[in-house]
C-alpha cells in the first residue's frame, strides 16, 4: 500500500508546514496583544534607627549591604495594597476599567512585576497590559507612589530618631542637675571620699550629656541634607510593539509542527485512496528508494 501511494507523503510534507503556518497565523492574530513598559529605579537601604548609644556593629555592616532579603522586602512594598490603592485612585481605574477596587488590586498584582537587575542596586518595575497607554501610566504611577511611600516612611523614621534623642537629652539634663545638687549638698572638703565620688559621677553625667547632644545635632544635620532614597533612572514610555504574542516564534513553531505531523496527515489519505482506487487501476508505479 505504501509503495503505491508514497507520493502522498511528499505532498503532505509540503502541505503540512503550509497548513501549520496558516493555523499559527490565525491563532496568533486572535490572541490578545500584551504591551510592556518599565521603570528602573535605584534604591538605597533604610538606615537602622539611631539609639543614644549608637548602632551595633551588625547594624552598621547591614546598613550598606543589598541582600536578597532587602530586595524581597522592597518588592513586597512596591506591590503592597497601600501603593496599589493610590495608583488606582490617581489613574481613576475603577471608572476606566469598570471594576471594583479589590478586583483591580488583584489585576495589578498580576501585571506588575519587580526584578533586581543583577549586580546593581537597581530595581526594574515592569508592567504588562493589553493597552499600551495604560501600561505606561501604571508603570509611571507605581514608581512614583513607591518613591513617595518610601520617603514618607523614612521621614517618619527620622522624626522618631530625633524625638528619641530629644527625650534622651532631657533625661540626661535631669541627671546632670541631680548630680550637681548632690555635689552641692556634700559639706565635707574636696578630699572627702563622698565628695570625690559625687564629683566623678557629675563629670560622667556631663560627658554623657555632651555626647547625646552631639548625636542630636548630627541627626538634625543629616535630616536637613537627606537626599531621596529612590532615584528614577529610566522613565516608562508607551510601547510601540507588543511583547506577546511572539509572532515570529509562533509562525516558526507552526511550520515545524506542521512538518512533524505531515505523516499523520498522509495516513488517512493513503488509506482512503487504497480503499477507493482498485488495484487494477493504472496508477503510475514509480518506485521510490525509501519504499523499495
Amino acid at each position: 500500500m505504501f509503495k503505491r501511494w508514497w507520493w502522498v507523503f511528499l505532498v503532505t510534507a509540503f502541505l503540512g508546514p503550509v497548513i501549520g503556518l496558516g493555523v499559527a497565523a490565525v491563532v496568533t492574530y486572535a490572541m490578545p496583544r500584551q504591551y510592556e513598559s518599565r521603570a528602573v529605579v535605584q534604591v538605597k537601604p533604610r538606615v537602622p534607627p539611631m539609639t543614644v548609644f549608637g548602632r551595633s556593629p551588625g547594624e552598621l555592616s547591614a546598613e550598606g549591604s543589598m541582600t536578597p532579603r532587602f530586595f524581597a522586602a522592597e518588592f513586597e512594598a512596591i506591590k503592597s495594597r497601600d501603593v496599589l490603592i493610590k495608583v488606582i485612585q490617581r489613574l481613576d481605574l475603577q471608572t476606566k476599567w469598570g471594576q471594583d477596587q479589590g478586583t483591580i488590586i488583584g489585576i495589578l498584582r498580576g501585571i506588575v512585576d519587580t526584578q533586581n537587575i543583577r549586580g546593581t542596586d537597581l530595581i526594574a518595575i515592569k508592567v504588562r497590559h493589553t493597552n499600551a497607554e495604560d501600561t505606561r501610566d501604571i508603570a509611571v504611577e507605581v514608581a512614583k507612589v513607591y518613591k513617595e511611600f518610601r520617603n514618607e516612611t523614612e521621614g517618619k523614621g527620622e522624626d522618631r530618631k530625633l524625638e528619641e534623642l530629644k527625650k534622651a537629652v532631657r533625661e540626661q539634663e535631669d541627671k546632670v542637675e541631680e548630680k550637681r545638687k548632690l555635689l552641692g549638698r556634700i559639706k565635707t572638703g574636696p578630699d572627702s571620699v563622698d565628695y570625690v565620688e559625687a564629683k566623678k559621677e557629675n563629670e560622667t553625667a556631663q560627658d554623657m550629656l555632651g555626647h547625646t547632644r552631639l548625636k542630636q545635632q548630627v541627626e538634625q544635620i543629616q535630616k536637613q541634607i537627606q537626599t531621596d532614597s529612590i532615584m528614577v533612572h529610566e522613565e516608562p514610555v508607551v510601547p510601540r510593539y507588543a511583547v506577546r504574542p511572539n509572532v515570529r516564534l509562533n509562525l516558526v513553531l507552526g511550520v515545524i509542527v506542521g512538518f512533524l505531523f505531515s505523516p499523520l496527515m498522509a495516513l488517512p489519505v493513503v488509506v482512503l485512496l487504497h480503499r477507493r482506487v482498485p488495484a487494477a487501476c493504472p496508477v503510475p508505479a514509480v518506485q521510490h528508494p525509501f519504499f523499495s
